[in-house]
């Protein structure tokens, strides 16, 4: 079946620790994300980086954690959760007050309930180095931060971002008490920044683990400007675990681009190190509103960092693990997705310097059915400049079945613009 799904020309450009790999690949694979990452609202000579830390080499990054205050006094009453139970019977860790009129600092609440849910996540990935007679390999550790997210029968689950996992021949987890466990990938996300690794219940029992404290999650729909924020995870690595950096929240609702694909992020200015991807920033009520991700780096700069809100990054989570195949689940197409109906080619193989080339469309699919033809170059989508396959591919995702679109395209020497009502995926996927 062709679709827009099978783009079979797409150039990935990847800069990683200054090296630089050129491969033709199927857009349905895992897409490797470039670690620059661009702000629409910020001048250019400012850059970003994914929060990582660097062992070997290794670039990776960030923790997660939760509980609840109750009027943001008191010291923490832990309960830790048996790994028997199911998400079912997770309950809010709950913070009270034993010493009336004595002040405690909602931060030093916060720090001891999220604890036990803070795990250090270690990725080992293989870096080449080029040789003069031929290249080298070798292993490079990286770490990065993850949090709880459920138990379940099989075992327990763990946020993290995907740059955390990125490439990695193995994943370890290291808990709070410093016990380590092998880790699998069960699925990551590669437009979102977001990953699920799964410890297995033998390798619990094995390591005599029979307790953990699973996150609790807040609403990060209704933040505002000036709330408390704590961020929690482990900066620079193993050695530092367990660091509390403190500030309030910036912005609810900041956009930043990265590899082309655009995020609604949260920002604050509580610091986030490399080491901090994947992990948790937390609100007033020591609750998870957040997963941090990346900081702004500038030498005239500083306390600008963003996490991606848990009301987006929670059905995604979600859906990983619905289909935990441990692959790329942001090209997976599912029954109700925005369907358009062509097989994508690359419009530099076809003499433009953007766009993307029709190479077929399905019968009486939405295309077909609009007068798009083969050999078509679409080069914009209502209104804004379509790049290249990724970017069209981003701008159908976030649009549903009966949306109609505005496409410019060049057909032959002119330009046409053609109206385009979306399909349903399941209509048209063949059985």
């Amino acid at each position: 079946m062709y679709d827009e799904f099978n783009n079979e020309n797409k150039i990935i450009d990847v800069e990683d620790n200054g090296f630089k790999d050129e491969s033709t690949e199927h857009i349905s694979d895992p897409v490797t994300r470039n670690k620059k990452i661009k702000s629409r609202r910020l001048p250019k000579f400012f850059s970003f980086f994914l929060a990582g830390s660097i062992i070997l080499g290794s670039g990776f990054g960030a923790g997660y954690g939760t509980a609840s205050l109750v009027n943001g006094l008191g010291q923490p009453e832990t309960e830790a959760l048996a790994l028997a139970n199911t998400t079912e019977s997770i309950q809010p860790v709950v913070l009270t007050s034993e010493v009336d009129g004595d002040y405690v600092n909602p931060v030093t609440a916060i720090a001891q309930a999220a604890g036990p849910s803070i795990v250090t996540v270690i990725s080992v990935v293989d870096q080449v180095l080029p040789g003069f007679f031929s290249n080298q390999v070798y292993e490079s550790e990286g770490t990065g931060s993850g949090v709880i997210y459920k138990i379940t029968d099989d075992g327990v689950l763990i946020i993290t971002n995907n740059h955390v996992i990125e490439d990695a021949k193995s994943v370890s987890v290291m808990l709070d008490s410093g016990v380590t466990l092998v880790g699998e990938v069960l699925g990551f996300d590669s437009r979102n920044d977001l990953a699920l690794v799964k410890v297995s219940n033998d390798e619990l029992e094995s390591n005599g683990v029979d307790q953990l404290t699973p996150a609790v999650f807040g609403d990060s729909e209704s933040l505002m400007s000036g709330e408390l924020a704590v961020a929690i995870g482990n900066p620079m690595g193993k050695e530092f675990s367990q660091t509390i950096t403190a500030g309030v929240i910036s912005a609810v609702d900041r956009e930043l681009t990265i590899d082309d694909t655009t995020l609604h992020v949260i920002q604050t200015d509580a610091a986030i190190n490399p080491g901090n991807s994947g992990g948790g920033l937390f609100n007033k009520n020591g609750q998870v509103i957040g997963i941090n991700t990346a900081k702004l780096v500038d030498s005239s700069v500083e306390g600008m960092g963003f996490a991606i809100p848990v009301h987006i990054a929670l059905p995604i989570i979600e859906r990983i693990e619905n289909i935990g195949n441990g692959e790329n689940i942001a090209y997976v197409m599912e029954d109700e997705r925005a369907y358009l109906g062509i097989m994508m080619g690359s419009a530099t193989n076809n003499n433009m310097p953007f766009g993307v080339y029709i190479q077929d469309l399905v019968e009486n699919g939405p295309a077909d059915q609009a007068d798009l033809e083969a050999g078509d170059i679409i080069v914009a989508l209502d209104g804004k400049k379509v790049t290249d396959a990724q970017m069209l591919y981003d701008a159908l995702t976030d649009l549903k079945p009966g949306d109609e679109i505005l496409l410019e395209v060049l057909r032959e020497e002119s330009f046409v613009d053609i109206h385009v009502t979306l399909g349903r995926y399941g209509d048209y996927k063949e059985e």
